[in-house]
């Protein structure tokens, strides 16, 4: 990742929606019901994770409704392979398009192939949560790999899981408890060309790095056990992203607002958001973020049940 002098990233603090209805939660194709985990991909297509309806919604770019592309339009929950129970989290393979979803009520990866009316179950055990290496335990947090190798933050058992692709039977942990501190892994991203891993622990409100198969780890942002609403503290941090150029976002998810890190710096600035509310400037626990070709940055604004888009300056 390139490294870029601050000052030149600035963004509109008026969000635009651009996915649900601002403070109703709903089952239209319009409505969200407690949005989490987003993804835009290289059309600028919007996917989300719509938690409380148990499916996931496709905003085409510019689009006023979403489609239903997994779950159940009826908004029903599930275990059977075309349901999902709580979904947390979608990526998207760039390559062929397949979704991938964590499908958190259920303790299990979901395989969506584009345009599938199935699910395939391609980590953990329906149903069934625990600590074994087949299982997971609420998962928050995903990331697929150049090799369809699937990463997942594995939250109440305290780990990072790997899948390697094509073998759904176990997955084996790249991150736990001996590497760093973890209390409630939830957002995760995965740098290939320095084999480094980040984790969001929304319980301890740090953002942390590791070298996978390193011994430990370094906090990057954040100070272990403390929250808080300066500029160099978190509440609950959950999604983060990347830009190219090395710049970390972080949605701190209890203080309503959306934090950017530079490089080696300790210290955030607040691109979104700020305080809790229904209006343009405002967030209300958000849960999800992501960035498109543009950095036009992408807030999941879950209490007010809506998608916002704050414009690159």
């Amino acid at each position: 990742m390139k490294t870029r002098f601050s000052g030149s990233f600035r963004w509109n603090l008026t969000g635009i929606t651009v996915a649900g209805t601002t403070g109703t939660n709903g089952t239209l194709p319009n409505q969200l019901n407690l949005p989490y985990g987003i993804f835009i991909d290289s059309n600028n297509d919007l996917y989300v994770a719509d938690y409380k309806n148990h499916r996931i919604q496709k905003w085409l770019s510019g689009a006023s409704t979403g489609t239903t592309i997994a779950g159940l339009t009826n908004c029903t929950s599930g275990s059977t392979s075309n349901h999902l129970y709580y979904p947390t989290a979608v990526y998207v393979d760039r390559k062929n398009q397949n979704l991938y979803i964590d499908d958190s009520g259920n303790h299990r990866v979901q395989l969506w192939n584009n345009s599938a009316t199935n699910g395939a179950t391609v980590a953990g055990t329906t149903g069934n949560a625990g600590n074994g290496s087949n299982q997971l335990s609420y998962i928050y947090g995903i990331w697929v790999d150049s090799n369809e190798n699937i990463y997942v933050t594995d939250r109440d058992n305290y780990r990072v899981m790997k899948w390697t692709s094509g073998n759904a039977s176990s997955g084996t942990i790249v991150v736990n408890q001996r590497n760093v501190q973890l209390n409630m892994p939830y957002g995760i991203y995965l740098d290939e060309i320095s084999n480094s891993v980040y984790i969001s622990d929304s319980a301890i409100h740090t953002i942390m790095k590791l070298v996978l198969g390193a011994s430990n780890g370094t906090i990057i942002a954040g100070i272990s056990g403390i929250s808080g609403s300066n500029s160099t503290l978190m509440n609950s941090p959950t999604s983060i992203t990347f830009d190219q150029y090395g710049n970390l976002y972080v949605a701190d998810s209890q203080n309503h607002r959306v934090q950017m890190f530079c490089p080696n710096s300790l210290s955030g600035i607040t691109i979104a958001g700020g305080s809790s509310g229904l209006s343009s400037t405002q967030l209300h626990s958000p849960l999800g973020l992501a960035l498109d070709s543009n950095l036009n940055l992408y807030v999941s604004d879950s209490k007010n049940h809506r998608i916002q888009k704050f414009m690159k300056l």
